[in-house]
C-alpha cells in the first residue's frame, strides 16, 4: 500500500495511501515530475491529502488536496467507487479536509507537472538570532502576496549534545531562483552554524527539514507589523 506510479499520458500520479512523501519523492524527483506534497519526508500521504495539507508549492498551487484529481474510496457498505469531479463529485469536495470520515481512501489520482530546479535548504544559528528571525519572518509575511515561488519557515530544535536551543531557517524556492532578493532579511543573519542551502531536490529538501524523533510544540502565530 505504499506504491506511487506515474502516468505520463495522463500528467497522473497515483499513490497508496500507506506511503510517506519520502517515498513518492523518491520515484518521482528521477523523472523530473512534481506534485505538491509534504514539506517533512516521514509524514504520511493519506492524512495529509485528507486533512487539506501543506507543500513547498503552497502559494502557487494551493492546499495539497486541491490537486487531488480522484479518490479511490471503500464506504461503510463496503463499495469501492472513485469520487472525482464528474462521478461522486460531493464526496470528491469532502475529502479533501475531511479526513477519514466518509470513508477508508486506498488510492489517490493527483495532477503532476514539470519540476523546475528547486533551491532551498536549511540554515541553523544559536537562539541569541531568534530577534533576527522573528523581524525576518514579518518582512517575509509583508511581501508573501509578490513571491509566488518561495517558502520560509523558522523553528526552534534542542540540541542535546550542547545542552543549546537552536533556531533553524528553511528557505525554498520552487522556481529554482539562487538566494531571491525576498530571502534577504534571512540571508543576512549573522553567525549561522550550518546551512544546507543550495540547489536540490524534493527528496533531500524534505529529509532535511526535521529528525525523527524530535517532539514538537505547534504554534500559530498571528503577525502584526509594527516596523
Amino acid at each position: 500500500m505504499n506504491t506511487t506510479t506515474y502516468d505520463e499520458t495522463q500528467g497522473l500520479v497515483s499513490i497508496l495511501p500507506a506511503a510517506r512523501w519520502l517515498h513518492v519523492y523518491q520515484t518521482l524527483d528521477p523523472l523530473n515530475v512534481g506534485i505538491p506534497g509534504g514539506r517533512i519526508g516521514t509524514v504520511g500521504v493519506g492524512g495529509l491529502v485528507t486533512g487539506g495539507g501543506f507543500s513547498f508549492y503552497l502559494y502557487q498551487r494551493g492546499l495539497v488536496c486541491d490537486s487531488v484529481r480522484n479518490f479511490e474510496v471503500v464506504l461503510a457498505s463496503g463499495k469501492i467507487i472513485n469520487a472525482n469531479s464528474e462521478e461522486n463529485a460531493d464526496l470528491h469536495t469532502a475529502l479533501k479536509g475531511g479526513s477519514g470520515n466518509f470513508g477508508i481512501v486506498t488510492r489517490v489520482d493527483m495532477n503532476a507537472f514539470e519540476r523546475a530546479p528547486i533551491w532551498g535548504g536549511t540554515r541553523s544559528y544559536p537562539e541569541s538570532a531568534t530577534e533576527d528571525h522573528i523581524q525576518a519572518i514579518v518582512g517575509w509575511t509583508e511581501n508573501i502576496e509578490n513571491y509566488q515561488n518561495g517558502s520560509a519557515v523558522i523553528f526552534w530544535t534542542y540540541k542535546p549534545a550542547d545542552g543549546a536551543i537552536v533556531v533553524n531557517s528553511v528557505l525554498t524556492d520552487v522556481g529554482g531562483a539562487v538566494a531571491a532578493p525576498a530571502f534577504d532579511e534571512f540571508l543576512a543573519i549573522p553567525g549561522y552554524t550550518s546551512s544546507t542551502l543550495g540547489i536540490t531536490n524534493m527528496s533531500t529538501l524534505a529529509q532535511g527539514t526535521q529528525a525523527d524523533g524530535y517532539r514538537l510544540v505547534p504554534m500559530s502565530p498571528s503577525l502584526y507589523s509594527q516596523r
